[in-house]
């Protein structure tokens, strides 16, 4: 199902509840078809680089977990064995963590670039956003319904947070 864009990118000052409504309900549906497309294109992406089965038993090997390297080389599993360590110093983690908040973040942002491309237009005024029609209050729409419960916590201030790079800043210059 292939929903088309509302025509407009903001509501008349004027509008209905009932038109509010409407123009709500057509914008998340066409952006949640649009964040599919996109996510359908990620994926696809990231399998055409995904790394082999060797590549990743490899990988859990050096940080601490030969079993699977010695499964796949069974004929070698008397010489498979963890890298040495230097004393007091640990493996190295290997794990993947996906956070729904910075996903969020992400597709907030995938949002912006969509508004961009189809009306011209990003920024939303104040009351706009304080309305919930902001790309982050979309954003949080959507990943409640693809993720459910994971995403049940999930705020537009976590977005907000999750957007912000982490670390020390630099001073602004004066």
């Amino acid at each position: 199902m292939n929903a088309s864009a509302p025509k407009l990118f903001r509501l008349p000052p004027k509008a209905s509840r009932r038109e509010q409504d409407q123009w709500k309900k057509q914008m998340r549906l066409w952006l949640s078809n649009q964040i599919d497309d996109y996510s359908v294109k990620e994926i696809h992406n990231a399998n055409a680089n995904a790394p082999t089965w060797e590549e990743i038993c490899i990988g859990e090997a050096r940080a601490g977990h030969p079993e699977g390297l010695r499964k796949l080389y069974p004929h070698f599993a008397d010489c498979i064995f963890s890298p040495e360590r230097e004393r007091w110093h640990r493996y190295p983690k290997y794990e993947m963590v996906a956070d729904v908040a910075e996903m969020a973040a992400e597709y907030a942002q995938h949002i912006r670039v969509l508004w961009r491309k189809q009306y011209g237009k990003v920024n939303r005024t104040r009351d706009e956003r304080q309305a919930g029609s902001s790309a982050e209050h979309f954003a949080v729409d959507i990943c409640k319904e693809l993720f459910g419960k994971e995403a049940a916590h999930l705020t537009v201030e976590a977005v907000h947070a999750a957007a912000k790079p982490s670390g020390k800043h630099k001073p602004r210059r004066k």
